[in-house]
C-alpha cells in the first residue's frame, strides 16, 4: 500500500512510506530506542534479528511508513502494520524526539491505516509505551509472555478488533 507523503500538524516531519533505502536509518533508530526503553537488554545484538524480522513483515505484506523530518529528511521513528489483521507490530520512535508529536502523528496513521481496530504486545516494564498507548485510547486485554525473550507481555487493543482479528486467522 502507497500512500503519498502528508503533513502533520506541526509540520516539522513529514509522513511516507519507509523505503529499502531507509533500513539502515530505521535499524539503528530501533536500536536507539530500545536500549534508552530498556538499557538491561543488548539490542545491537539484536539488530541482524530484526533486519530480518523487517523483511519477513514486509513479505506478509505489513505496512511500514515513517516521520522524516521536514528540513534534514531524517528518519525519527516508523511503524509496521497489518491492516488486514490489524496488528500493530512496531511503533518506533528517536529517543530524542519523545514527547515531541511523532509518535502521535504515527499513531494517527495507525488509526488511518486501520480505522476498525488495532492490537498490539508492549512489554509489561515499558510503562512509558503503556501510557502512550491508554492515552491513544488502547485498552489492556491480557497478559503473555514474549516468545523470543520470555519477558512479560500485555496485549492492548483499540477498536474492533476481536471479530476481525478471528477472521484474518481463518484466512491465513
Amino acid at each position: 500500500m502507497s500512500a503519498a507523503p502528508s503533513k502533520p500538524e506541526s509540520c516539522r516531519f513529514t509522513l511516507r512510506d519507509l523505503h529499502e533505502r531507509d533500513r539502515d536509518a530505521a535499524l539503528d533508530l530501533w536500536v536507539a530506542a530500545w536500549r534508552k526503553a530498556m538499557p538491561e537488554i543488548d539490542f545491537d545484538l539484536r539488530r541482524k534479528w530484526f533486519s530480518g524480522h523487517l523483511a519477513q513483515l514486509k513479505l506478509r505484506g505489513f505496512v511500514m511508513r515513517c516521520a522524516t523530518g521536514s528540513r534534514d529528511r531524517r528518519v525519527l521513528g516508523f511503524i509496521a502494520l497489518s491492516p488486514k489483521l490489524r496488528h500493530l507490530e512496531q511503533i518506533v520512535v528517536e529517543p530524542d524526539q519523545w514527547g515531541n508529536g511523532v509518535a502521535a502523528s504515527l499513531m494517527t496513521e495507525a488509526k488511518r491505516l486501520s480505522p476498525d481496530g488495532l492490537w498490539l504486545d508492549v512489554n509489561e516494564d515499558n510503562s512509558r509505551a503503556i501510557a502512550f498507548y491508554e492515552k491513544h485510547g488502547f485498552r489492556r486485554l491480557n497478559r503473555s509472555r514474549n516468545p523470543k525473550s520470555g519477558l512479560p507481555t500485555f496485549r492492548y487493543a483499540w477498536g474492533d478488533v476481536k471479530r476481525k482479528r478471528e477472521k484474518a486467522k481463518g484466512e491465513l
